[in-house]
């Protein structure tokens, strides 16, 4: 709660009241995936001195909450990949599957790559080599905390031998500890270098219906192109 002194200018007042709204309650985060910072508010400095609200993702999981960018030449990894995500289910096993982040649109044959969680609270990641098809590897493994708890996931897969491991992290991505048993995907395969956007919370709602609405908060993500590579997509979700 900030607490605002006698003759805080009315416009001040007015801006914060909306961002503790918005922060509370906004639906929908179009923020720039890409880099910083969030194109929903493209200044930090409309008011000087004006603390930011946090930096948290909430999301009540209902269709539209969600954060995505558009597609970008820079998030057509079709080798090595290493995507990371640190946040909290309200429910891990909620007996339906969740979408934590992806690329991945089923109209038009645009599906890339995408991971979620499963009905039992266990990280799923898809690939598709031609736009159409997919594979799939699952974790062998639950997320290891209770409801409403926060992790760091994580989960790598190398071109050339198809090997994929989940990861969970407790310390905010600092180190990372092996979950469950590591899994082959479609060795020597390229990921599709599809045109559909990075959607973060949901999955194929680019043109179709929104599908696998994730409920609970997320802190950080990160895309990137290799193992431990570079990272094309490390969003900043604060509003400012």
């Amino acid at each position: 709660l900030i607490d605002l002194k006698d003759g805080t200018p009315e416009s001040v007042r007015e801006r914060l009241d909306f961002l503790a709204h918005v922060h509370v309650t906004r639906s929908r985060l179009d923020a720039d995936l890409l880099g910083r910072p969030a194109l929903l508010y493209p200044s930090h400095t409309v008011f000087p001195g004006v603390p930011l609200v946090s930096s948290t993702l909430t999301l009540p999981g209902g269709t539209g909450d969600h954060a995505s960018t558009p597609d970008h030449d820079s998030l057509d990894i079709t080798g090595d990949i290493d995507i990371r995500w640190h946040g909290a289910a309200d429910v891990w096993a909620t007996g339906q599957s969740q979408a934590l982040i992806g690329k991945w649109e089923a109209a038009g044959s645009n599906r890339s790559f995408s991971v979620s969680l499963l009905s039992d609270g266990r990280p799923s990641i898809l690939i598709s080599v031609d736009g159409s098809s997919s594979a799939a590897f699952n974790a062998t493994a639950e997320v290891p905390v209770g409801d409403g708890e926060p992790i760091g996931l994580r989960v790598t897969r190398v071109q050339s031998t198809g090997l994929t491991t989940f990861y969970t992290s407790v310390d905010d991505g600092q180190t990372w500890q092996q979950l469950g048993d590591t899994g082959t995907l479609r060795a020597g395969d390229a990921i599709f270098a599809g045109t559909s956007r990075v959607e973060i919370g949901q999955r194929d709602g680019t043109t179709g219906t929104p599908l696998l609405m994730f409920a609970g908060t997320v802190d950080w993500v990160e895309i990137r192109d290799g193992i431990d590579g570079t990272a094309v997509a490390n969003p900043d979700f604060t509003v400012a």
